[in-house]
């Protein structure tokens, strides 16, 4: 998928440049009536312009983990790894978990944090759970509880 800049958005983003997160304000949301054609965006605006880098958790990814803390104090897990594997599915295809949790019981599980589904994110789990030994868990938050879907 290609876009195009506006030189409004080349300045926005040479502007950030070397400024923290916590420095950058949030996008503003502008209805599409009061948009020129060059300010339209292309897909779903709320998706995050590119990926977090290797081994950086998002906003959910870190409030899982701290759900997984407490659960390792409590004792119900005795260890966790955040994008610890790739796991191949196919040539030149492959998925990486969010999180790998061992239980007390020595039991391996692979957890996926989700905000949504994609397409190709369901059908990669669904194939690694149908192709590796391990439980498959996926977790969302929804109105301040985990649900759990289980693969």
């Amino acid at each position: 998928m290609s876009s195009k800049w506006t030189q409004a958005d080349i300045d926005r983003f040479n502007s950030k440049k070397g400024k923290s997160a916590s420095e950058i304000t949030p996008i503003q949301t502008v209805s599409a009536e009061k948009m020129d054609n060059s300010q339209r965006i292309v897909g779903n605006p709320s998706f995050a312009l590119g990926r977090m880098k290797a081994g950086r958790m998002n906003k959910t990814e870190a409030m899982y983990a701290a759900r997984l803390e407490a659960l390792k104090h409590a004792g119900e897990i005795v260890w966790y790894e955040f994008e610890p594997m790739n796991l191949r599915l196919a040539d030149k295809c492959f998925y990486s978990p969010d999180f790998l949790v061992m239980l007390k019981t020595g039991q391996l599980e692979v957890h996926e944090c989700k905000g949504y589904w994609q397409e190709d994110a369901l059908v990669k789990i669904k194939t690694a759970a149908a192709k590796f030994p391990f439980r498959f868990i996926a977790v969302r938050l929804v109105e301040g509880d985990w649900e759990i879907r289980e693969f």
